[in-house]
């Protein structure tokens, strides 16, 4: 521990006096506890006589309890570990006490890290609409000039990432429906044209149809990875759940886009130690780009689309300072959906072609289906069935 920089918090109690020290970069937590009465001296070496903590668990107790019920009622923010695997769920339905802010339903013991900032100008509005079973009635609005606001999404550490952190993956995860895909939007982004990432739709084919979705990844030293797929703008506007995921492992480094459970596409990156550090410390925003800069928009291979907000309505967003999987994505698709979700038909656990047709009229059409590019056939069904597997 380093002794005045290490995190901490400390409590008075009469004559007694505890300091906690956080785990912080590998490091275990540690307690310290002086009497102030017989000795105002204190030492940052855990055996030193000085420190009664071991000596006496019973106050050490009492304190520490006493600590953790201020910092609780004060909100506080404390220190955390960024080599920790994390979720952070923001459900429209479940908003938080906040008033001014989006809470993740998570309570990670720091606040910032929890809290989109509504602001006051620019605020989605939360409305009642019908969703899938298993999602909240309740969604925010966007309407193209509206946005959230929040801190970086701090996934490796800052100062000395290649000593305790350094890798930068990440899961983002949005249930949400548009209203049309016929302008450049601005889904997600943090960071700026220096590194960062961005989710953003636009017209990436150039044939008048806003309907590519690109995920954008720049790290600090021009690493990127940028990866453009087509939607079928009639899915989307129904609820979906679209999936972005940044894998920064060094042996297996890729980015990969899924809608409804299934991957709609994959880009290798270039394995190795070189990796790509986007999250740096500029904020991320939710709906429309943060002042005049979006994450990921600057540095070689195709920029994000940049000139408008979205438009549509989310209901939920989840964040993951990890790749997920196709299986871990799937699992989160069947459960806002509580069902097997090619069995469509008579819900039997049967698979049929009555089941691949009313999956086509669930979704609009048959954009996400056409695996082969040849239209619609069994095929195509078959493909579905072979990525989600049987009926549990």
């Amino acid at each position: 521990m380093n002794w005045g920089v290490t995190p901490g918090s400390a409590i008075r109690d009469g004559d007694f006096k505890l300091i906690k020290l956080y785990a912080y970069d590998g490091s275990p937590e540690e307690i310290f506890l002086f009497n102030l009465a017989e000795n105002v001296a204190e030492h940052y070496d855990p055996n030193s006589p000085l420190n009664l903590a071991q000596e006496m668990p019973a106050t050490v107790a009492e304190l520490n309890g006493k600590l953790e019920t201020w910092l609780d009622a004060v909100d506080a923010s404390q220190a955390y570990d960024v080599s920790h695997d994390i979720e952070l769920t923001w459900d429209a339905g479940s908003t938080g006490a906040t008033s001014d802010g989006w809470r993740s339903v998570e309570n990670l013991d720091y606040l910032f890290r929890e809290l989109w900032d509504r602001g006051v100008n620019s605020a989605p509005t939360l409305i009642s609409t019908d969703t899938p079973s298993g999602l909240s009635n309740q969604v925010y609005r966007f309407d193209g000039i509206d946005r959230m606001t929040r801190q970086f999404f701090h996934v490796s550490e800052i100062t000395l990432p290649d000593v305790f952190d350094n890798d930068h993956s990440a899961s983002f995860e949005f249930w949400l429906k548009t209203d049309a895909l016929n302008q450049e939007q601005v889904l997600f982004e943090s960071g700026d044209g220096a590194a960062g990432l961005s989710i953003t739709f636009g017209d990436g084919d150039a044939d008048g149809e806003h309907d590519e979705i690109r995920l954008r990844i720049l790290g600090d030293d021009a690493n990127e990875l940028t990866l453009t797929s087509t939607l079928d703008s009639s899915i989307t506007q129904g609820f979906v759940q679209l999936v972005a995921v940044f894998s920064d492992d060094p042996a297996d480094r890729y980015a990969e886009l899924f809608i409804n459970g299934v991957s709609l596409d994959r880009i290798e990156g270039v394995n190795g130690v070189d990796e790509i550090d986007w999250d740096l410390l500029d904020p991320a925003s939710l709906g429309l780009a943060y002042g005049f800069s979006v994450g990921g928009n600057g540095g070689p291979g195709d920029l994000p689309f940049v000139s408008g907000g979205f438009v549509g309505e989310i209901a939920m967003f989840r964040f993951n300072n990890f790749a997920i999987d196709g299986t871990e994505v799937l699992s989160r698709f069947d459960a806002v959906f509580a069902m097997c979700p090619w069995d469509c038909g008579a819900a039997d656990g049967n698979v049929g072609i009555v089941d691949f047709l009313a999956l086509l009229a669930q979704w609009g059409g048959p954009g996400m289906c056409d695996f082969d590019g040849g239209g619609v056939a069994i095929t195509d069904f078959l493909t579905l069935l072979e990525q989600w597997g049987p009926c549990p």
